[in-house]
């Protein structure tokens, strides 16, 4: 087996984890290939409706824009934050410019399926029926590296017209914005 592993670290560049067997580092692997090829064909979309924004309805005193990506369902959202990571809000505007951008974002197709998912999913038999286990070996996938181009593509065309910071960053599970485990793919700062 350490022949195998040997292998398979020369050709892909990277090595497998003592613990992890070879048939899930495959099945992370197809994971993450699954995953960059969905959001290589989803990202134009995405850009599209970033790119839409109207930053003259931004609300006052948004100095950051930011794209959170919620790995464990998949969804974006976009923020509007003051120098100090508080999130800003426009109580006068009849139409949120924000929402609109992020109702678009919520109404394009998902980026992997129930389908998709389940692919890559270890079941096991229970006392009460079939369920996933609680252990995944997707769950060790490092998603930063199918994340950071595509958040970059899509964010990149606000670091032409808006003067302030663009970021773009994911959960690894369903915790609170602003709680850990946030990390940032995506950092530019025009001031």
């Amino acid at each position: 087996m350490g022949l195998l592993r040997k292998l398979v670290s020369s050709l892909f560049g990277e090595s497998i984890a003592k613990d992890q067997s070879l048939s899930d580092y495959g099945r992370v692997q197809g994971y993450q290939l699954l995953l960059q090829t969905q959001l290589a064909q989803a990202a134009p979309n995405f850009r599209a409706s970033v790119d839409s924004l109207d930053l003259t309805r931004l609300p006052d005193g948004t100095k950051h824009l930011h794209l959170e990506i919620f790995v464990s369902d998949f969804e974006m959202r976009l923020f509007a934050f003051d120098d100090a990571w508080n999130e800003v809000f426009d109580e006068t505007d009849q139409v949120d410019e924000l929402e609109r951008v992020n109702a678009e974002i919520d109404s394009m197709p998902p980026l992997l399926n129930q389908e998709d998912r389940d692919r890559f999913i270890i079941w096991e038999e229970t006392e009460t029926g079939r369920q996933e286990a609680l252990e995944q070996p997707i769950d060790g996938a490092d998603l930063s590296k199918s994340f950071a181009p595509f958040a970059s593509h899509v964010m990149e065309g606000l670091q032409g017209r808006f003067s302030g910071k663009v970021t773009a960053g994911f959960h690894d599970d369903e915790a609170n914005l602003l709680d850990l485990p946030h990390r940032t793919i995506f950092d530019r700062d025009k001031s």
